[in-house]
């Protein structure tokens, strides 16, 4: 097993992160380049070099503390990475790449908050693993069988966003991303500035591997509700979203949603990702939508 090194993004062989990272199977596109480019300039990889590429690839998004300190911890609108191996690692080389990159990653930075998707690679990786939930819905089912899993609320919302003559449209993400800071941002951190900006950048990525498109849901012509949704290979993200008062008032986000449910609905292999549940507020709600919890998995290292 060759020992690791720790790259820029500049000199990274992005063919060989991409077959690392596609033979891997990762089911989100958080972990592809394209991804990462946009929302982490900060990036440098962990890397076991092979004649041929890479053996394995470990993306670590790096800032500064007080512009001096490195620290790894995830770039925003990024819920979890991995440890991406060739298809010619095996199990025993990726536990052991792990223990590696847990040597390294200590001596290296001061601070480490990864949120990983597999949990024996989070295991190796740290001693303090914490799980996390993510939630979605299987869309490969009908949409009758969707509809019979709304919870009671969700179903009088949509009534009542029928009642009011809810429409829903395409909207740039740009728009969309003024729109969620202007009502997230003056009541919590859900939203800042650099979420904005990555999500803009990620709508310009140009990737083959996802894209993104925004949507308003529009009451007597005025946006009272917007999403920002993710469409990939197996998955459509809801990244971002929120709701005017009146649009809270007349069931927005329940049609935005359910609408993107409806139009998939059906659909072998492609699921609805809430792109989160922790919250406990946010969680229930999608919950009411027949959403089932999948987990992955924080790691910590340093202070």
């Amino acid at each position: 097993m060759p020992a690791p090194l720790i790259i820029p993004l500049a000199s990274v062989n992005a063919e060989a992160y991409t077959a690392c990272h596609c033979a891997a199977g990762s089911v989100v596109p958080y972990g592809s380049l394209a991804w990462l480019r946009a929302v982490a300039p900060g990036l440098q990889v962990l890397v076991w070099p092979s004649a041929e590429g890479y053996e394995a690839v470990l993306p670590l998004p790096i800032s500064k503390k007080w512009g001096v300190l490195p620290y790894v911890a995830m770039p925003p609108l990024t819920q979890r990475v991995g440890l991406y191996t060739h298809p010619q690692a095996d199990r025993a080389d990726k536990a052991g790449m792990a223990r590696q990159a847990h040597t390294f990653l200590q001596k290296r930075f001061v601070r480490v908050h990864l949120s990983l998707d597999d949990y024996s690679t989070a295991s190796a990786l740290a001693t303090m693993v914490q799980a996390q939930t993510n939630l979605v819905v299987d869309l490969s089912l009908s949409a009758e069988a969707l509809e019979a899993n709304l919870g009671k609320s969700i179903r009088q919302k949509l009534k009542i966003a029928k009642t009011e003559g809810l429409t829903l449209s395409s909207a740039p993400v740009t728009d969309l991303a003024g729109f969620i800071s202007n009502l997230l941002s003056p009541r919590h951190r859900a939203w800042t500035p650099a979420h904005s900006a990555a999500a803009i950048s990620l709508s310009q990525a140009g990737s083959s591997s996802f894209a993104l498109h925004g949507q308003w849901a529009m009451h007597k012509g005025t946006p009272v509700a917007g999403a920002i949704w993710v469409v990939a290979a197996h998955r459509r993200i809801y990244l971002a979203g929120a709701s005017t008062a009146l649009g809270l008032q007349v069931g927005a986000m329940a049609a935005l949603i359910w609408a993107s449910m409806e139009q998939h609905a059906g659909t072998p292999g492609l699921l609805l990702d809430f792109e989160g549940g922790n919250n406990a507020g946010t969680g229930q709600f999608f919950r009411m939508f027949g959403a089932q919890e999948e987990p992955y998995w924080s790691v910590h290292l340093g202070l």
